[in-house]
């Protein structure tokens, strides 16, 4: 009787590798027009940042990655007062199915993290000769991911049920974020959330390492840093769309989180060509 050799299907098999990209973030950003198709593996090499994509987010923290699906708007989101660096690997898959890949948050050790290095070395070379071993890295790093993936995170309701502790702290930067237009308290918060005052401020310390109306604060004005930078409205008219009661209130503010006004602010990003 002849032997049939059973050869399994590739857990993963990658059929182009379209590029990779080391991203610096000081500011939301949308995506950007190359992150619209295929498939990508996010990683954060240092800082924290809250990713948005379609109705999914993720908070994800220095050494994490996310095997994501594209072809959906999306944006990046880091946080006040922390500059964050990101590895973005995009590229095609034959296998698994792109249209039955779930999203993910993974968690990296120490031979994810010699693999990515040596995907990125290999990806720098711009050699022919380097793609069957860029691939094959490729491919080991996504089985392991694969492999080691956590739970999908869905997107919170408008309110947590009261049987919940707390929100996690993607779900409430995502609050704060939805609510960067309007005056929040520390009352309103609590309510919204249902979480009480002492235990919101204890995740924000331990997590942000300061008080959530003083980190709501600093995310306006890193709104309101981005709108001067990249739109024309003056700053009364920034003032009222991030919800301040006063232009002199909000300039106020700024200044004291900043060291400068938003007109000094504006005269610096015209100096530097919007470097800032």
């Amino acid at each position: 009787m002849a032997c049939i050799p059973m050869i399994p299907e590739p857990l993963c098999a990658v059929s182009g590798f379209n590029e990779f990209q080391l991203y610096r973030f000081t500011a939301p950003l949308c995506f950007p027009a190359s992150l619209r198709m295929g498939c990508a593996v996010f990683f954060i090499r240092t800082g924290n940042l809250l990713i948005k994509k379609g109705t999914c987010r993720w908070f994800l923290s220095e050494k994490d990655f996310l095997l994501c699906r594209l072809g959906e708007p999306g944006s990046f989101l880091p946080l006040p007062d922390a500059p964050c660096e990101l590895i973005c690997l995009r590229f095609s898959l034959s296998a698994p199915d792109p249209g039955q890949l779930t999203d993910r948050r993974i968690p990296s050790d120490e031979t994810d993290r010699r693999l990515l290095d040596h995907i990125l070395q290999e990806a720098q070379k711009k050699m022919p000769d380097c793609c069957h071993m860029l691939k094959a890295c490729l491919e080991l790093l996504l089985v392991r991911l694969l492999k080691r993936q956590c739970p999908p995170q869905t997107p919170p309701p408008c309110l947590p049920s009261p049987d919940r502790d707390l929100f996690p702290p993607d779900a409430l930067l995502s609050y704060l974020f939805s609510h960067l237009t309007q005056q929040l308290t520390l009352e309103k918060i609590c309510r919204d959330t249902l979480i009480g005052r002492s235990q919101l401020e204890k995740l924000f310390h331990e997590n942000f390492h300061c008080g959530v109306i003083l980190y709501f604060h600093k995310m306006k004005v890193e709104e309101a840093k981005r709108l001067i930078r990249d739109s024309r409205m003056n700053l009364a008219q920034i003032a009222d769309a991030l919800g301040y009661r006063s232009a002199q209130y909000f300039s106020r503010q700024f200044k004291k989180l900043t060291g400068m006004s938003p007109a000094q602010y504006r005269r610096q990003c015209r100096e530097t060509g919007g470097r800032h």
